[in-house]
């Protein structure tokens, strides 16, 4: 009887112990570090940053762009942006993230709509949508590949629509 009597009450102390502690945060998904390696390339593309932008992705990546030829590789991304931020001094670079799918837990592909500014009277603006595939790389995420997604009538500006008529 005082045996069963202690397991009774060690039990008690137990679950009075544990309804007393806060409840277990949920772990962070890769949705959070996805997002907040958004944020860091938005930040290195606004501040002109080739290789900072670079290191974002993965060694054998590559840009997809509708209308260029494809850029592959870390050091011809670099160059890339290189390229583009001499061209167009001041261009800044606004995403949205529209959808977020986790395929695998090391892969995730995102679809965005990205805005680009370009400076000058009166400033252009670019509005298109990317499709992001991250891969976890050495326990970061980086961009595998950027691919342009055909316009739809969400993302056309004003401008854009009237032109064609």
């Amino acid at each position: 009887m005082r045996s069963e009597l202690a397991i009774v009450s060690g039990l008690l102390i137990l679950v009075t112990t544990a309804l007393g502690q806060e409840p277990a945060k949920p772990a962070a998904g890769p949705e959070a570090e996805i997002n907040e390696a958004g944020r860091a390339f938005v930040d290195a593309f606004n501040a002109g940053d080739a290789k900072a932008l670079a290191e974002m992705f993965t060694e054998g990546a590559e840009i997809l762009e509708e209308d260029d030829e494809p850029v592959k590789g870390r050091a011809a991304i670099e160059a890339r942006f290189q390229a583009l931020f001499q061209e167009i001094s001041g261009v800044k670079l606004a995403v949205k993230a529209e959808r977020t799918s986790t395929l695998a837990p090391n892969l995730v592909v995102e679809e965005e709509i990205v805005t680009l500014t370009i400076p000058g009277e009166p400033a252009v603006v670019d509005v298109s949508r990317d499709s992001v595939t991250y891969l976890q790389d050495q326990g970061k995420w980086r961009i595998a590949r950027i691919q342009d997604l055909p316009a739809d009538e969400k993302t056309l500006t004003p401008h854009d629509r009237l032109t064609e008529l």
